[in-house]
């Protein structure tokens, strides 16, 4: 197969170049591969010559696609390697942490009723299992007498309520161990 030349000897394959002032990388090397070839005239004839630049320029342009993917895989590689890293760390910071799970942010003892962040009784509404303090728990049961059952506020289905034994956080002084052990 043979390449289609303009007439300035400029190659026509891609489109790219018929779009911008300047020539692509690819085509710059076409242009640069027919004028080294085209001092060779005499070696070879025409079919040949032709046949011989359309090789070299997929070679070219091959060599090129492939750095190209590597250089992405390489991208792709470093990126998850530190997204990786990323996690790790965080998995460290959360190791690191000494609060107990009952302290975290995620857990709450707040009644979501009357907002008290710290009822020293809790209760849990039986059949939907959302949870107030003891005291708007019974204000609800006695508003509710009629029904002889409390109406939970979230979901509002009747229900009974039952008391939840927690065991109350207090942080423990440092061991004597402890307290040797720690660098200055």
């Amino acid at each position: 197969s043979s390449i289609e030349m303009a007439e300035s000897s400029e190659p026509v394959c891609f489109f790219t170049c018929s779009l911008f002032d300047e020539m692509c990388t690819a085509c710059a090397s076409f242009r640069e591969t027919v004028q080294f070839f085209s001092n060779y005239e005499g070696y070879v004839d025409e079919v040949e010559r032709e046949e011989t630049i359309a090789y070299l320029l997929t070679y070219y342009l091959e060599s090129e696609t492939e750095t190209e993917f590597d250089e992405a895989d390489s991208d792709d590689e470093e990126e998850e390697k530190m997204r990786q890293e990323a996690v790790e760390q965080i998995q460290r910071e959360r190791e690191e942490e000494h609060v107990p799970s009952a302290l975290s942010i995620r857990y709450s003892r707040r009644c979501d009723i009357c907002f008290f962040s710290n009822p020293p009784t809790r209760v849990a509404f039986i059949s939907c299992g959302h949870l107030s303090c003891i005291h708007c728990a019974k204000h609800l049961a006695e508003t509710g007498l009629i029904l002889k059952t409390a109406i939970c506020p979230f979901c509002r289905n009747p229900s009974k309520f039952v008391r939840i034994f927690e065991e109350e956080y207090r942080p423990s002084p440092p061991s004597f161990s402890t307290v040797l052990l720690s660098p200055s």
